[in-house]
């Protein structure tokens, strides 16, 4: 027994007009308690929950191990025999933990989907499933198998969604999903990618830069203000506020994101042995320094102050 809760609810049943809608409405309004006999004979299939990477057990029929475009075996230069092995082989080659972790979601999400909402395996996707997943990442749903608060990745009301995603997240996720595919036709695995040339609407253009996650110069200025002076009017101690002055310093030098930041040690910081550019840069001289952050090699330029 359906209750009426949006407008114009009769247009999604067969032979069913306005006059006779409200007059089912009519009715139902009528006689309010046989309403409520008539919700709790409602039987609402709760979605089935879908599992993290780990905990993931993917049936047979949709394991990809018969995919639709999978590449002739023998020609495969993987040794994986199912979707979720060949994209393991892709993410173990990536060593930074957070780079996996980023890449890892996105598989995971397109795997889930592919076998809970298109009942296929991801080998055998098509280029109209891809739109359709595009969609799908503008909106989850339904809400209650893909959307859920934050909980660790072993709890049951773990979900693949903590919320909606914006165009540019969407495109994040496309653009991760379009190199898995690129490496898995690589390896001879498949042989197509339904990602290739996939746009996200109202996505920024690769490079532009967001300058809402940035100080302005005025901004930048006040906080390394009230950084020399944080001794006396919040009561640090020298050493802490030391500390503090040259992250902000070696932050704003390097460039480096928070996760490079952190993973920076001194091991890892070589000075050239000649300056980087001859003269003085603001009344220092500025040199060469190589950071090693999350195992990855960068060149960039910091003052010695």
């Amino acid at each position: 027994m359906r209750i009426p809760r949006r407008r114009r609810w009769w247009l999604v049943v067969p032979g069913l007009g306005e006059r006779s809608a409200r007059r089912i409405e009519a009715f139902f309004a009528a006689y309010p308690a046989l309403t409520e006999r008539a919700r709790a004979l409602v039987v609402v299939a709760a979605p089935e929950p879908v599992a993290s990477w780990e905990n993931i057990r993917v049936p047979r029929e949709v394991d990809g191990s018969h995919g639709v475009f999978r590449a002739p075996k023998s020609m495969c230069a993987l040794e994986a025999d199912n979707d979720w092995q060949a994209i393991n082989a892709w993410l173990e080659r990536h060593e930074a933990n957070d780079t996996q972790r980023a890449y890892r979601r996105e598989a995971e999400r397109l795997l889930l989907w592919a076998i809970a909402e298109r009942g296929k395996a991801l080998s055998s996707l098509t280029s109209e499933d891809a739109t359709t997943y595009r969609t799908f990442l503008r909106h989850p749903a339904p809400r209650a198998r893909w959307v859920a608060p934050a909980r660790p990745r072993s709890s049951p009301e773990w979900r693949p969604f903590t919320g909606t995603l914006s165009p540019d997240s969407i495109a994040y996720a496309l653009s991760i999903l379009r190199a898995m595919f690129r490496w898995l036709i690589d390896q001879r695995y498949v042989l197509a990618n339904p990602f290739a040339g996939l746009k996200v609407r109202g996505a920024r253009r690769k490079g532009k830069l967001d300058s809402s996650r940035a100080f302005t110069t005025s901004e930048w200025e006040l906080v390394r203000t009230i950084a020399d002076g944080i001794e006396w009017s919040c009561g640090w101690a020298v050493p802490a506020a030391q500390r503090l002055r040259f992250v902000l310093d070696f932050g704003y030098a390097t460039g480096l994101r928070a996760a490079e930041l952190v993973g920076v040690t001194l091991n890892g910081i070589e000075t050239g042995a000649r300056e980087f550019c001859a003269g003085p840069v603001s009344g220092a001289t500025w040199f060469a320094c190589h950071a090693r952050p999350m195992g990855a090699r960068y060149t960039t330029t910091w003052p010695p102050r």
